[in-house]
């Protein structure tokens, strides 16, 4: 038919080939490391002043190993509450191993330190239901919300 036109055909691109990943600079490597070795340091639970003087070379102070530490976070795929989340179950789970073992010793201290322990996690978890918390008026009754805004006003001493 000579008025209806034949549709045209998308010509396909060739595939792109992959990106060979880049090559880092001996530098680069280095940082990374140091950053990798402060996220650790961090997970184990030291202080950014003592990750600043541990990691090789040192930072001159834990300005630095603060720094570190955000490229480090910034570096990952996850949520970082959520990873926060799961370093902080893994250092419980390693202090009550040893806890646990000083407690069946007898150590009251470590007993009390368990429950510490034990009650944080719960925290951390949401474990624990929420209290309930019932407020009542005089002797029990409920609460008369309208008497107590006009008693309120009648205290008000400040002028109209």
């Amino acid at each position: 038919m000579p008025g209806k036109a034949k549709p045209r055909r998308k010509k396909k691109s060739p595939p792109v080939p992959a990106q060979p990943a880049p090559k880092l600079s001996p530098y680069r490597l280095n940082v990374l490391e140091r950053q990798t070795q402060v996220f650790n340091l961090r997970r184990a639970g030291l202080d950014f002043a003592n990750i600043a003087r541990t990691v090789r070379p040192p930072y001159k102070d834990e300005s630095g190993a603060r720094y570190a530490f955000g490229m480090a976070m910034n570096r990952r795929h996850y949520e970082p509450p959520e990873e926060l989340r799961r370093m902080e179950r893994e250092r419980l789970d390693a202090l009550q191993v040893e806890l646990w073992k000083m407690a069946q010793g007898g150590s009251i201290k470590a007993h009390d330190t368990l429950l510490k322990l034990m009650k944080r996690r719960a925290e951390l978890l949401g474990l624990d239901q929420p209290m309930k918390v019932e407020v009542a008026g005089p002797g029990g009754g409920p609460i008369k919300v309208r008497e107590v805004i006009i008693e309120h006003d009648a205290d008000d001493d400040t002028p109209a």
